[in-house]
């Protein structure tokens, strides 16, 4: 939030003033050294709305003349007066009114729920780790754990071929696939090293998935990091490789020393 005087001239000039201050601001308002502007600027900030606001001061001869000016550019007579998007809309009660108050707080809310919904599924993949790792560890030699060993390491294999498609369908939506032919190729090799181990012992395959999983993040983070969109879904991908690495080092770990 900014804080700034508006230049004095006439009534015309100052309105293409007051038109070139504002045309690259979303919200703006213009208040005296008295309005008590916070729950404005608190709704915004909730909103999370830029803004800033003009003071004019009516101790001052030139913030009148400025004052006076801007009556009579938007027929308003009074302060604060909220310009949205470059278009005078009027005072605060029009500002609770206006879509942009009702639009942001729905988008951010869409946001949060999109987030949320990213976090549960992305930590509900998870789970079959923990799950093949749980019961590894309590069947003892045998059957079993061979069983819940290898279905771990399916179910990695799979994950694997997930990651990698990302970057497939990214090509595809963009219509590029023909012209990014290396991000083309990394994005099957990933379900081709996870097939791979699936023909390992479990002693090898484990460690090989914990180095495969760490690479597609390390070249996630490489494709992705010009995308602003794409840091909330890496910070996740951190985590969760930390946590899928950890588990299937702990499924080698229980079978490899038993």
């Amino acid at each position: 939030m900014r804080t700034e005087s508006l230049n004095a001239g006439s009534v015309e000039g100052t309105g293409r003033r007051f038109f070139s201050e504002i045309a690259d601001a979303r919200v703006v308002i213009f208040h005296s050294p008295i309005s008590d502007v916070r729950e404005i600027e608190g709704l915004l900030e909730r909103r999370g709305v830029s803004h800033r606001t003009v003071v004019l001061s009516m101790a001052s001869h030139r913030d009148r003349e400025r004052f006076h000016a801007l009556q009579a550019f938007t027929g308003w007579q009074t302060l604060p007066q909220v310009f949205v998007d470059g278009q005078f809309i009027g005072g605060e009660p029009e500002l609770r009114r206006h879509p942009i108050a009702i639009r942001e707080a729905s988008r951010r809310q869409e946001r949060l729920s999109a987030d949320r919904l990213q976090r549960l599924l992305g930590y509900g993949g998870v789970l079959p780790f923990l799950v093949g790792l749980i019961v590894v560890a309590a069947a003892g030699e045998g059957a079993v754990r061979d069983w819940a060993s290898r279905l771990t390491l399916g179910y990695g294999a799979v994950i694997l071929s997930f990651l990698g498609a990302v970057h497939w369908g990214r090509l595809l939506e963009r219509g590029t696939l023909q012209d990014a032919p290396m991000v083309a190729f990394w994005s099957v090799l990933p379900a081709v090293v996870g097939w791979a181990t699936l023909a390992l012992p479990v002693v090898w395959a484990a460690p090989v998935q914990v180095l495969a999983f760490v690479e597609v993040y390390v070249m996630d983070r490489q494709l992705l990091r010009r995308e602003p969109a794409a840091g909330g879904y890496l910070r996740l991908r951190a985590r969760l490789t930390g946590a899928v690495a950890s588990l299937l080092l702990g499924t080698w770990a229980v079978t490899a020393l038993a």
